[in-house]
């Protein structure tokens, strides 16, 4: 008994000595980690420290300036307070990051009478086949399909005869240079760059409609602005904007330069000078919280740009409107724009939590942060859609969201286009939308398929086979007639299983109104075909055909008749103002809603030998236009009004509405500082 208390003492008193020299090492191991987890807290509280110092003393463009961020909270301490609760919250939380894509050399890389870059262009090969000139893009330097199949079917598209651009410019002299202006506005901050050369105001007089390009092309110019000012933050604009108060001068604001609005172009009768003021240097993403998931960023950024910095951090703004790549985020929301993806992300308003404006009675903003709310009517939503006439938008507070795990393409065909509205309405009221999905008419499927990669030498004959295999399956086997064939291009993001599910519940309703599978790299293509149409609409100007496009929301049980009366429209007043082949017309649905969709139309025609182009162009799309409001359709969908559509105004929002505007603009803007003739 003893013994064996004895082992057992002995033993017990073994471990006990064992665990005490196990214990006493942990500690020892314990002790460099608490000492490491001490001073990380100790770095982080520095950091935090060094942080709010940097925000509240300017340095360089790398660390930011209190007063740039100060309207979101009224005051630089009080920004500082906030800015330090983010971060001490957020492990997320980034400070300011330049992304910029451009400053003022945007001038010398893009085109002054066309879209894009100059390095960029489309031209007709020996082969007859579509080539996209430069580097930027997947399509580059590729042969695309031949385009003289599609091409030869349209009467009046003869590539044998061309009218190339004019290589020079009349540019009209400045008509008013208010020098006491200048004078005052450089004492009062000498960073802001004064520019009146005639390349840059050329290149800030206008934007992308069909008729601005063709006057650059092969007409002339009216009017452009008389000097172009470059701000560097927001206390410039205000500077701007309160000498512009003092010696009544006309200020235009300018970001992309993306509009098809005419909204950025110089009122003729205006006799005040001008001033254009570009948003070039301001494109500063102010600060990025991944816990918030929240993002100031100055108004100038540019939307490809800005989305390439934020997937670095993991986030996505998930705003993809076809001019992204030169488009900016004051453009977005002073015209209540809409990207493909609006499905998964929202429209621009959607996004928007606040803005920062700066009108001619000082800045406007909401003063919080917070995700929603309730005091009164939304002066952020009467910003949105301003279009340029109530302030200059300077800074925004956007929401975003993590980078999607997978994101995957899809295509679906449908034997006619009405099948595919019908399928379209399905997945809205059901709530199956994709990231984006977008349906073309057979005249747009037609013309799309055509810009295929071509290997050299031809495609392989396995590919042929295939084609013709696809063909008569289509043919013979579903009966359907090839030339009626719309297809449908789709994009899915999510988790693995939200595609997988998505893709799955797409394809099952797809069934039911005869669609069959396209292949997924159908998709991708029809997504990059975007960002060339473009670049196709000055090549074709070459060749003696006007193309442009506009587009409306309507009610889904108007979406076909609208399609159909637009098109007779058009085509039956092609025939009546004398142009001598028919037009040619394509649509595509790339929105849709529970309540209606958006139709995007392009039309087109041979202009030889017509006396004004584009007074008989402008007249087509005007009565186009009106066709599609007898519909109650809208006057847009995400373009905006600009100068191009504002006498439909009265007709969209009613005599009230328009009393309101008007009695809105004249209690922010009494001496019409911002005048550049837009919506009222």
């Amino acid at each position: 008994m003893s013994s064996s208390g004895q082992a057992r003492s002995g033993l017990s008193g073994a471990a006990g000595v064992r665990g005490a020299q196990q214990q006493a090492q942990e500690q020892q191991q314990r002790k460099p980690e608490k000492e490491q987890q001490q001073q990380k807290a100790q770095e982080q509280q520095q950091q935090l420290a060094t942080r709010a110092k940097d925000f509240a003393d300017p340095k360089d463009d790398c660390k930011g300036d209190a007063s740039w961020m100060a309207p979101l909270f009224g005051s630089p301490s009080s920004l500082r307070l906030a800015l330090h609760v983010f971060a001490e919250r957020s492990g997320g939380g980034h400070s300011v990051m330049d992304c910029r894509l451009f400053g003022r050399n945007k001038v010398e890389t893009c085109k002054w009478n066309g879209w894009g870059y100059c390095d960029t262009y489309v031209s007709m090969s020996s082969a007859s086949m579509i080539r996209l000139h430069g580097s930027r893009y997947s399509l580059c330097g590729v042969d695309m399909g031949h385009w003289h199949e599609f091409m030869e079917s349209i009467p009046g598209i003869e590539f044998a005869f061309s009218s190339p651009a004019q290589d020079t410019l009349v540019i009209p002299p400045q008509r008013v240079n208010n020098e006491a202006f200048i004078k005052e506005l450089q004492q009062l901050a000498p960073e802001i760059e004064v520019a009146n050369s005639e390349k840059e105001r050329l290149f800030h007089g206008h934007g992308h409609t069909c008729n601005e390009i063709f006057e650059l092309r092969y007409g002339t110019v009216a009017r452009l602005p008389d000097v172009v000012l470059y701000p560097k933050e927001h206390k410039d604009v205000e500077a701007i904007v309160e000498c512009a108060s003092r010696h009544n001068v006309c200020l235009i604001p300018f970001g992309g330069g993306t509009s098809v609005t005419l909204g950025v172009a110089v009122p003729v009768s205006e006799s005040r000078m001008v001033a254009t003021v570009s948003l070039a240097f301001m494109q500063r993403i102010l600060f990025l919280d991944k816990d918030a998931l929240l993002m100031w960023v100055e108004a100038g950024a540019v939307g490809a740009s800005l989305e390439e910095r934020l997937r670095r951090h993991g986030v996505t703004l998930g705003h993809e409107p076809d001019s992204m790549e030169f488009s900016t985020v004051g453009g977005w929301v002073a015209t209540r724009a809409s990207g493909m993806k609006k499905n998964r992300y929202g429209n621009i308003e959607d996004m928007v939590v606040d803005v920062v404006v700066v009108t001619s009675k000082g800045s406007l903003n909401q003063q919080q942060s917070a995700p929603r709310v309730s005091s009164g009517p939304s002066l952020q939503q009467l910003m949105l859609g301003s279009e340029g006439t109530l302030g200059i938008i300077t800074q925004v507070l956007l929401k975003v969201k993590l980078l999607p795990e997978c994101k995957a393409y899809g295509c679906l065909a449908f034997p006619t286009f009405t099948a595919g509205v019908h399928f379209l309405r399905h997945v809205a009221l059901d709530n199956l939308q994709p990231a984006s999905i977008r349906l073309m008419d057979k005249t747009q499927t037609q013309c799309g398929s055509l810009f295929r990669v071509s290997p050299p030498g031809g495609p392989p004959l396995k590919e042929l086979l295939a084609d013709r295999l696809k063909k008569f399956y289509l043919n013979k086997i579903k009966g359907w007639k090839e030339e009626d064939l719309c297809g449908c291009t789709l994009v899915f993001e999510g988790t693995t299983e939200e595609v997988n599910t998505q893709r799955n519940n797409i394809y099952k309703a797809a069934k039911l109104y005869g669609a069959l599978p396209a292949g997924s790299s159908n998709g991708e293509r029809g997504y990059q075909m975007t960002f060339l149409i473009a670049y196709l609409r000055d090549f074709i100007m070459e060749h003696h055909w006007i193309f442009e496009s506009f587009e409306a929301s309507m009610a889904w049980p108007v979406v076909l008749v609208c399609y159909q009366r637009v098109k007779d429209r058009i085509k039956s007043d092609c025939s009546r103002l004398g142009i001598k082949y028919p037009p040619l017309v394509m649509v595509r649905l790339t929105q849709v809603y529970d309540g209606g969709a958006v139709l995007y139309f392009y039309f087109g025609f041979n202009w030889a030998g017509l006396r004004e182009p584009i007074k008989v162009f402008s007249e087509v799309e005007h009565n186009a236009r009106q066709v599609i409001l007898d519909c109650k359709g809208s006057i847009s969908h995400h373009h905006g009004v600009g100068k191009l559509r504002k006498e439909f105004m009265a007709k969209a929002v009613g005599k009230t509405g328009m009393e309101l505007l008007r009695a809105t603009k004249d209690a922010v803007d009494p001496q019409n500082i911002f005048g550049n003739g837009n919506m009222i």
